[in-house]
């Protein structure tokens, strides 16, 4: 169930209906309840967070919004498919569930570098982090960002000082 994307909220929402289903119509109907669960309100007020001094901002937005081209943005996506990315917006297809933690891991990188190049700017313009509906990859991107790029105070400091060199 988990590997075809039934997040443990649906699963929860769903306990009856998966319970009295047979074995052999369990995939058709764990297909049904991903798909309809993706029809979820999303909302695209962006949420600072306050512990890096509002320099990363969280959302959950249907896609990535070509009108805030100036602010940079990391936009996770469930689809698997190349999406483009750009000096401002870098695109991280990463599936829901378990399929996607190979992805999850493999894009941790290239979203802390994104980010450094980013926040560098002297401009103290906010890095925002944004995902579909779902929002723990996201959520998870965000937290590294913290981790990675941000002291103990919250305080940016950049990838090269975190790991010690001048």
């Amino acid at each position: 169930m988990w590997g075809r994307g039934l997040t443990p909220l649906e699963f929860w929402k769903n306990i009856e209906h998966i319970r009295r289903t047979d074995e052999e119509d369990m995939p058709g109907v764990v297909d049904s309840l991903v798909s309809g669960a993706k029809t979820v309100q999303v909302s695209t007020s962006w949420i600072p967070i306050t512990r890096a001094h509002s320099r990363i901002m969280l959302a959950s937005t249907p896609g990535p919004s070509p009108s805030d081209s100036n602010i940079p943005t990391i936009y996770v996506t469930t689809s698997v498919s190349e999406s483009t990315s750009s000096t401002s917006m870098l695109v991280l297809p990463i599936p829901q569930g378990k399929a996607g933690q190979k992805q999850f891991m493999e894009a941790l990188p290239r979203a802390i570098q994104f980010a450094a190049r980013n926040l560098d700017d002297t401009s103290r313009t906010p890095m925002r982090v944004a995902g579909e509906s779902e929002l723990d990859a996201a959520l998870g991107i965000a937290m590294v960002l913290l981790e990675a790029l941000f002291d103990s105070n919250g305080v940016y400091i950049g990838q090269l000082e975190k790991r010690g060199a001048s």
